[in-house]
């Protein structure tokens, strides 16, 4: 049975009605998607020879969008629609596309949580805690027309390993207990790349590093980076060069957002890493197959000591005898990459 499909939007109270008709040999059935209150419910009418025979109500799936706001705005002579742009995860930046919205004068924003908390007035937003779970809008005006456009929700989610972190590397461990990291932070994220084309030394050999023993333990990895720098870890080392390093993220001139909180993976978090690309007996081997893996190959440094001339390295090899965690002298020169808590 073959049939054809069209859409027809009207407003309906304080939302919008999505009617969905399709056209069948035998029957019609007609699809209402509506809103009541804060809640979303998926109708069917099934007709046979114009007598109703079937209505069922399903909660809908709740996505990333959930249907147009423009049935909250108020009516007036500004034209044309906003949406939201970017990704609704935890401490990512969204922000209102206003490309497409039309009339004249300055643009007010107002970001909505919910049915009616006002969380923002710029031009984007970072997601908090408090967003997950909830619909967030933006509603906006423009000082020479009347009335608003409001953008369809998206409902912000925490992040799954393997996601595009906020600073645009990949999440690869979520500390959902809270066992490891500091207070308020939940997730690691690390670069897309290295901090510097070329290997580096560790630094500070023969000096001993206060703090920097502990780094074996997953979440220590900030405190030995701290230690190193303090004790003299600067430029041309792994901790300074990972102290140094900073990633900007903009959208064209609404907003220019900098990540400078970057550090040397401890020797828990680099042996994450390597579990992270591995293909068989990982907890995270399905990772490795959804183009999200970072392209670790080689040798990497952690911010974990050995001795007061020695630390500890991270073998991404096929060969068994520089496989996994080793250590050496602190002059000699591997890969860096730099990891941050969120």
């Amino acid at each position: 049975m073959k049939c054809s499909k069209a859409e027809k939007n009207e407003p309906q109270g304080g939302g919008m009605k999505k009617l969905f008709v399709l056209e069948c040999m035998f029957h019609k059935i007609f699809c209402k998607e509506f809103c009541m209150n804060t809640k979303r419910f998926l109708g069917t009418i099934t007709f046979i020879a114009g007598v109703m025979i079937m209505l069922s109500l399903t909660a809908c799936d709740n996505g990333t969008e959930t249907g147009p706001g423009n049935g909250d705005d108020e009516e007036g002579t500004l034209t044309g629609s906003v949406t939201i742009d970017g990704i609704p995860k935890y401490t990512h930046r969204i922000w209102a596309d206003i490309s497409l919205l039309g009339g004249n004068g300055e643009i007010s924003y107002q970001w909505i949580r919910g049915a009616s908390t006002n969380i923002g007035t710029g031009v984007y937003y970072d997601i908090t805690a408090a967003d997950i779970g909830q619909t967030l809008k933006v509603r906006v005006r423009r000082s020479e027309e009347t009335g608003t456009k409001t953008s369809a929700a998206v409902t912000p989610a925490y992040h799954k390993i393997g996601d595009q972190g906020p600073a645009g590397g990949i999440v690869f461990y979520d500390d959902m207990q809270g066992d490891w990291l500091p207070s308020g932070k939940r997730f690691i994220e690390i670069a897309d790349k290295d901090v510097s084309t070329s290997p580096l030394p560790w630094g500070v050999s023969g000096t001993e590093v206060t703090a920097a023993d502990y780094g074996s333990q997953l979440g220590k990895g900030k405190l030995c980076h701290d230690a190193a720098v303090s004790a003299g870890a600067g430029n041309g080392t792994a901790a300074g060069e990972c102290e140094a390093y900073t990633v900007t993220l903009y959208d064209d001139e609404l907003w220019e957002r900098t990540f400078d909180d970057w550090f040397l993976p401890g020797l828990g978090e680099m042996t994450r890493m390597l579990d992270y690309q591995e293909k068989d007996n990982s907890p995270y081997s399905e990772l490795t197959y959804n183009n999200n893996n970072p392209g670790l190959n080689g040798k990497y440094w952690t911010s974990f000591i050995s001795s007061a001339n020695d630390a500890y390295f991270v073998g991404f090899v096929s060969d068994p005898d520089q496989y996994g965690s080793l250590y050496t002298e602190r002059t000699a020169q591997h890969k860096v990459r730099a990891i941050r808590w969120f």
